[in-house]
């Protein structure tokens, strides 16, 4: 077997959109190396042989894992056999914690040298996983500014921090929208006025994230539609059909939607919204970095919620734009806050008091700032401990 090899796993889109952010520049620098694992349609067309598809890999909440653990265990092992066979000298593991972090374990006693890409979430929830990151990972990549420090009291010492795929990946459409935001501030606006105000929906990309969020979403925008002149725009997953939306609502998108957008058209949507309202994920990031002002919702099934609240102590904000400035800029609403009414009452406030409005757009302005902080590119380590395992 071709010994040039490096596995390589993505087992989520969001962790594919991760990769796709460093993989061109380390295929560039390794080009006689053969890239396998687990990835999606845009890796494989980058040349990754997908041994699995991230449709057969993701999932979401305690419920889906539970009932796909005989199918993780069952991959775990033909990776680590294909590793074998192939003489594979370092994997890159995006992301996907539970899964990978155990992938980690197995793949350091074969001798593999394992570069770990997306902090694992240990500072909410199971501290431990920081051990096993310290006795296991050649490098551990960090995209969140407060984890470097974190880690590094937990005795991770080779962690280093790049860019979060989505500044690598729109810097400069997020410049241009801060230069924009900066010259407008304080001139009075359509949105004094409560005309022609623009809310973009961002529902998430999964399934089972739309099922719980979208219909409350519309209700809200229904509710607010009485007292406002709105527009609205939805980003829609281009992985999933449009009948799935108009499946949760009850309509055709098209009938009281104004704009759609897809999701390779994200700067686009941010940028035409005047405001958002989102599922909690990585999405709000994006929204804080173009200086949207967003209502965060997160609801999922009762047996997750159960799941969470009996077993993870973690009592902090769920947004990541919270969690890196500290403090609470977006609302979030959880579980049973989660509704229509709660939606409409932030927003409603924000369009009657247009002070408070441009208060969070300023304070969003340093999140590029933040996140841009002491980064460095990943694909130039990555590719010296390829290279180095080659040699071996």
């Amino acid at each position: 077997m071709n010994p040039k090899s490096c596995l390589i796993i993505a087992g989520e889109k969001s962790g594919e959109e991760h990769t796709l952010s460093f993989f061109g520049a380390l295929k560039e620098k390794n080009p006689g190396v053969h890239f396998f694992g687990v990835g999606g349609d845009l890796l494989k067309a980058q040349g990754v042989e997908t041994i699995y598809h991230i449709n057969q890999f993701s999932s979401m909440g305690f419920s889906e894992v539970l009932f796909k653990i005989p199918f993780y265990f069952r991959a775990m092992k033909r990776l680590e056999s294909e590793c074998q066979k192939r003489n594979t000298k370092t994997a890159i593991l995006v992301d996907f914690q539970d899964f990978n972090l155990r992938l980690c374990q197995k793949l350091r006693k074969q001798g593999i040298k394992v570069l770990y890409y997306v902090a694992p979430q240990a500072w909410a929830w199971k501290s431990y996983r920081a051990k096993i990151i310290k006795d296991c990972a050649e490098i551990l990549y960090s995209i969140l500014p407060f984890e470097k420090d974190w880690f590094d009291i937990y005795g991770v010492k080779n962690i280093k921090r790049v860019l979060h795929p989505l500044v690598r990946r729109y810097g400069r459409e997020i410049q241009s929208r801060i230069v924009e935001i900066k010259s407008n501030l304080g001139i009075k606006s359509h949105l004094s006025q409560k005309r022609n105000v623009k809310i973009i929906l961002l529902p998430g990309s999964r399934k089972t994230e739309i099922k719980s969020h979208l219909l409350e979403f519309k209700k809200a925008v229904d509710l607010l539609g009485v007292e406002f002149d709105l527009q609205v725009g939805l980003l829609q997953a281009s992985n999933l059909p449009e009948q799935i939306y108009q499946d949760f609502v009850g309509q055709k998108v098209s009938t009281w939607v104004d704009q759609i957008f897809f999701d390779n058209e994200m700067p686009r949507a941010l940028g035409w919204g005047d405001l958002a309202i989102a599922t909690s994920g990585t999405v709000t990031l994006a929204t804080a970095l173009f200086a949207l002002p967003t209502v965060v919702c997160y609801k999922t099934s009762l047996l997750n919620e159960y799941i969470f609240y009996t077993f993870i102590n973690y009592k902090g904000y769920m947004s990541l734009p919270n969690l890196i400035h500290k403090k609470g800029i977006f609302p979030e609403l959880r579980q049973e806050q989660m509704n229509s009414y709660n939606i409409a009452r932030i927003i409603k406030n924000w369009l009657t008091d247009i002070h408070n409005y441009e208060t969070i757009r300023k304070e969003l302005l340093i999140t590029y700032d933040l996140m841009s902080l002491e980064c460095e590119a990943p694909e130039i380590s990555m590719t010296e401990v390829i290279q180095k395992g080659m040699c071996n």
